[in-house]
């Protein structure tokens, strides 16, 4: 995808990664690459926003769906089944049993799964290595911040 601001930038499309037709001059290639940069960093905020607009009418229309099908539920009785071949429509009403959970807290034990997760804790393991000790599965690396406005 080009714009105004990186139209000499080509970029591999498999990949990502810049193809580079001629010698620039390093403070141009700087400016050229902090211009594809505030480029993308537009085109990322514009999707973020559609994918909270889509959200917002998934939400929506998820709330329809509940509505209409409480609805249908009211009016049908139980083991009553309405159909409609030609459009492929076949609804009906069964009663299953479920549990609700109200309060969890005041559950006894033998109702409840243990589960266990794990995560890295980085603070520690930067510590460690920077004691000089190795940790395999894990490493140091210069992480540079550009902020571009």
């Amino acid at each position: 995808m080009h714009n105004l601001w990186d139209k000499d930038i080509e970029f591999n499309p498999e990949n990502g990664e810049i193809i580079e037709n001629e010698k620039i001059e390093r403070i141009e290639l700087i400016k050229r690459y902090g211009f594809a940069i505030k480029a993308r960093k537009i085109q990322l905020s514009a999707i973020k926003s559609e994918k909270l607009r889509l959200a917002n009418i998934e939400k929506s229309i998820s709330a329809q769906v509940e509505t209409l099908k409480s609805l249908v539920d009211w009016a049908l009785n139980d083991g009553e089944k309405v159909t409609e071949k030609l459009r492929g429509l076949s609804i009906y009403r069964t009663t299953r049993q479920v549990v609700d959970i109200s309060d969890e807290s005041i559950l006894d034990d033998i109702y409840l799964v243990e589960t266990i997760s794990k995560k890295p804790n980085k603070l520690k393991i930067k510590n460690d290595i920077d004691d000089g000790i190795e940790i395999s599965g894990a490493e140091l690396r210069d992480s540079i911040s550009l902020i571009i406005k």
